[in-house]
């Protein structure tokens, strides 16, 4: 499957044109599903869906790694200083009594924060956590990138944002296809997910988890 470039227009479709306001600008060569075809669609939003679930797991495993330190923690009479906003972390709907549940609420209360921070904040509390000094960067950037590439599939129909590129620090989403070519995505175009992606995420994913696992 080549990408096939989507970019929104504000102007009025042209006779023949989708209505949408969606127009495809052309697609690369070589791909065995088509365009527009019922099965390439199928196939395109299964692997869209695919990716956001992959997403959601990781979300889950980097909130069980935190609970797991921050109980960790609490049972060695400490609570590690971390640069982010669970450093001002309301405490007051924690339960103080009986004394021998405050370390389980406390963990809950604050895994509940955690899990509501950024993810970068997110990423920078578990650094500070397991104290890891080296972590996978490439590892790391791929992981964040897609974690991007799913937020604007929630919000924004898979259409690339000005906020996106900024949050990534990019000029373009740089993607690779199923014949392996490397494709730009930028503002206003929408992203079609490839095998290859997938496989690219599975594989930082793999890395960068192992930065917890070598400290936990």
């Amino acid at each position: 499957m080549g990408y096939v470039v989507m970019e929104l227009r504000d102007t009025a479709a042209p006779e023949g044109t989708p209505e949408d306001g969606v127009t495809t600008k052309g697609t690369a060569t070589g791909g065995v599903i088509e365009e527009g075809t019922w099965i390439g669609e199928a196939i395109a939003d299964l692997r869209t869906l695919t990716h956001s679930f992959l997403i959601q797991e990781w979300h889950r495993y980097l909130d069980e790694s935190f609970e797991k330190g921050i109980r960790a923690s609490l049972d060695k009479g400490r609570v590690p200083k971390m640069k982010t906003r669970l450093n001002r972390a309301d405490l007051s709907q924690v339960t103080w009594k009986p004394l021998t549940k405050v370390r389980e609420t406390l963990a809950r209360h604050l895994t509940e924060i955690f899990s509501r921070l950024s993810y970068e904040e997110r990423i920078d509390c578990l650094g500070d956590l397991y104290r890891f000094a080296e972590c996978n960067e490439e590892a790391r950037k791929w992981v964040k990138t897609h974690v991007q590439i799913r937020d604007l599939f929630q919000h924004s129909n898979g259409v690339v944002r000005f906020r996106d590129l900024k949050d990534l620090g990019v000029h373009a989403i740089s993607l690779t296809d199923d014949s392996g070519k490397r494709h730009d995505f930028r503002k206003g175009q929408k992203i079609v997910l490839s095998r290859a992606d997938l496989e690219e995420l599975l594989q930082s994913v793999d890395a960068h988890s192992l930065d917890l696992e070598q400290t936990k």
